[in-house]
């Protein structure tokens, strides 16, 4: 393997799997495939953008290395049809083509088209191979990552879904230079995340090296550190998930930000991205446990004044905290009818809590739709 290539495994047994990370690996595709059983027939499942500036290219590397028949089919996959009329429609295509059960599916592109193609893979025939080829930050320092996958109904986010393991990760960073600057930033917000619930240093990592340059709103990182934060959020994600594959215990904390950015998703009819409305949800949540008194108000400030200065969202105006509630109640970790909220306690530390005062979460509801944060 290339040494600029880092891997990380995730170790659940016969389903452990390994992630690729580097710059520039897609021409070292075919030699990766080589070391898995892909079966004779290959579906490329992404979006009609990167079919066109990813897709095609990848698409002919394994056609010219590899015996395989390689098909590509785009789809307008985005959170709206995040639903089972667009997996039907992905059934239709493998039945089409004569898919088998060693044959398999390569997700190539963000979140959605992983959450879509990993819950195809698990369904067709009872389970097919698929991969990931994560475009996207987000994708790629979290939902790529753990097996996780999950469909929308009108009801709530996510509530179809199971956890399938890819057989591999493969990460390439200079997906990324293509990124719009709202995509960055979506991504962002998850590897602040990371940062609260796990390892304060990405947190100050962020701090002091990131900026954005106003003249191109490009977000400049250099490779180095780009390539620290996502690696470091993967082994978090694999060390967690290795430990607790089905979220029955410290997996949930994972969910740092989502249980109001969830509801947030469906309150707004996804006017906001996935990291933006979790950023909304960890400003939320930081609300909450200070009024709990587990947190300090410098912890809340902090955080807020990161996510502020990065450009996400810190507000929401026109917030209905009932309607959000009743939204959070039919969240899919709600357990025994007791909303479930993950909260900081220190910069790298937070607990899960289930019996929230209603109150206290109204009010930092009202707390969140304040520009001042008060």
């Amino acid at each position: 393997m290339n040494n600029n290539i880092k891997k990380i495994k995730v170790h659940l047994g016969k389903r452990s799997y390994p992630i690729y990370l580097g710059k520039n690996i897609f021409r070292q595709l075919p030699a990766l495939f080589s070391h898995f059983k892909i079966g004779k027939k290959v579906m490329i499942l992404t979006n009609p953008f990167l079919a066109k500036i990813y897709g095609k290219k990848i698409k002919g590397l394994l056609e010219s290395k590899t015996d395989k028949e390689i098909y590509l089919y785009s789809l307008p996959l985005e959170e709206k049809n995040k639903n089972i009329g667009t997996v039907e429609k992905i059934y239709n295509a493998l039945s089409k083509y004569n898919f088998e059960r060693n044959s398999s599916i390569i997700a190539l592109g963000g979140g959605v088209i992983g959450d879509i193609t990993g819950f195809a893979a698990a369904t067709y025939l009872r389970g097919i191979n698929y991969f990931q080829i994560p475009t996207t930050l987000l994708a790629q320092v979290d939902s790529s990552v753990g097996g996780k996958t999950g469909l929308n109904l009108l009801a709530g986010k996510n509530l179809i879904g199971a956890f399938y393991q890819p057989k591999a990760v493969f990460i390439d960073i200079g997906t990324l230079e293509s990124l719009p600057k709202k995509e960055w930033l979506t991504g962002l917000a998850e590897v602040i995340k990371y940062g609260v619930i796990y390892d304060q240093n990405i947190f100050k990592l962020l701090e002091q090296k990131y900026h954005l340059n106003i003249a191109s709103q490009k977000i400049c990182l250099k490779d180095e550190d780009l390539l620290k934060i996502i690696k470091r959020c993967c082994q978090i994600k694999a060390n967690i998930v290795s430990k607790d594959e089905t979220e029955s215990g410290v997996r949930a904390i994972l969910n740092y930000g989502h249980t109001v950015g969830h509801a947030i998703e469906i309150f707004t009819k996804h006017r906001y991205l996935h990291g933006e409305a979790v950023a909304l949800g960890m400003v939320a949540a930081a609300y909450i446990a200070e009024r709990k008194n587990i947190v300090k108000k410098e912890f809340v400030q902090r955080q807020r004044k990161l996510i502020q200065g990065l450009g996400l969202p810190v507000f929401i105006r026109g917030l209905h905290p009932d309607k959000l509630i009743a939204l959070m109640k039919k969240d899919k970790k709600v357990k025994e009818a007791q909303i479930r909220f993950v909260l900081p306690v220190r910069l790298g530390k937070v607990k899960i809590f289930n019996n929230i005062n209603m109150n206290s979460i109204k009010e930092s509801l009202l707390r969140l739709a304040s520009e001042k944060g008060e």
